[in-house]
């Protein structure tokens, strides 16, 4: 873990592809703040364990939940590993064949972070 996560202060940012299956649905009960920002589009979305970040990222285009609160469960994604570390983390899910909007928002986040 140490060689994966960044040096204090640094952002880790991940991107994942995701299914028919998963979206920012799944996230909004667990999350600790959610802006919907396009709505029509679930599968793209910010998933953030910075109050800073997420400021910042639901004043975009895009969808956003803040998680820097652990759960009870704790579900060993990254993200919860991340808020309990104190991990400045930002994962950007996009639907599967959707690379031209990865690269958007994640063009968007890195000009902003």
């Amino acid at each position: 873990m140490r060689a994966l996560l960044p040096p204090a202060g640094g952002l880790l940012i991940a991107l994942h592809n995701n299914s028919e299956g998963y979206s920012v649905r799944d996230e909004v009960p667990i999350s600790d703040k959610v802006s919907l920002a396009d709505e029509a589009n679930p599968h793209e979305f910010f998933l953030c364990t910075q109050s800073q970040d997420y400021e910042k990222l639901s004043g975009s285009p895009y969808n956003v939940v803040l998680q820097n609160t652990a759960p009870p469960d704790d579900d060993g994604s990254l993200s919860r590993l991340s808020a309990i570390r104190g991990v400045r983390y930002v994962n950007l899910e996009c639907a599967l064949g959707k690379s031209a909007r990865q690269k958007e928002m994640l063009e968007w986040a890195d000009t902003r972070l």
